[in-house]
């Protein structure tokens, strides 16, 4: 008698199939390749190109409005306005006296000084009343507001919080510009900041 074998199906047919060749007809090769489909490529069936298109006019409609827009034109003439830089001429006259050569330079430092207060009088803040988080700061003595020179433009002493936990700081005497803004806290620290106010 024989002991049952254990045969693995996959090795059977692989020993019984390794032989086994068959090689197809030359003309079926032929009727296959004349099946398979061909697809013409034209120039609209791309996506890419029909994406361009579309940006461009996209592009072209939006720099269009922008340009024809009168809203646009007038607030980038307002600004191009503003930023005109002023000019002083200064005019010197030569003379034998020491007070006659001095006399143009005081005119023209009066002109300027004129003239950097009448710009300061067209430009008020915007912004008049400034509110600082007093949890940030602590409770402070005193705040003095400083301009670039650290000369102190504006004190404020005795300030308490309002019921919403902020300083209010009112600016409304000071011009547009960058203002030194000093904490001076009960604990003897100082907490400074840089603040641009328009």
């Amino acid at each position: 008698m024989k002991p049952n074998q254990t045969i693995d199906v996959a090795d059977f047919f692989k020993q019984q199939l390794e032989q086994q060749n068959i090689e197809p007809p030359a003309h079926i090769w032929d009727k296959v390749e004349n099946n398979i489909p061909t697809y013409s490529t034209s120039f609209f069936n791309q996506w890419w190109v029909l994406n361009s298109i579309a940006g461009l006019i996209v592009l072209s409609v939006s720099l269009w409005w922008f340009l024809s827009n009168p809203v646009a034109q007038k607030e980038s003439s307002s600004v191009a306005i503003q930023k005109q830089p002023v000019s002083i001429v200064f005019r010197q006259t030569v003379s034998s006296s020491a007070t006659n050569q001095t006399q143009p330079l005081q005119q023209a430092t009066s002109a300027l000084n004129n003239k950097q207060s009448e710009l300061k009088q067209q430009t008020p803040l915007q912004q008049t009343i400034y509110y600082v988080e007093a949890s940030t700061i602590g409770i402070v003595e005193k705040i003095e507001i400083q301009d670039s020179l650290r000369t102190a433009k504006k004190v404020f002493s005795n300030l308490s919080p309002n019921e919403y936990g902020y300083y209010e700081l009112d600016l409304h005497n000071l011009t547009p510009g960058k203002y030194w803004l000093v904490f001076f806290r009960k604990d003897g620290k100082q907490v400074i900041r840089l603040e641009n106010f328009k």
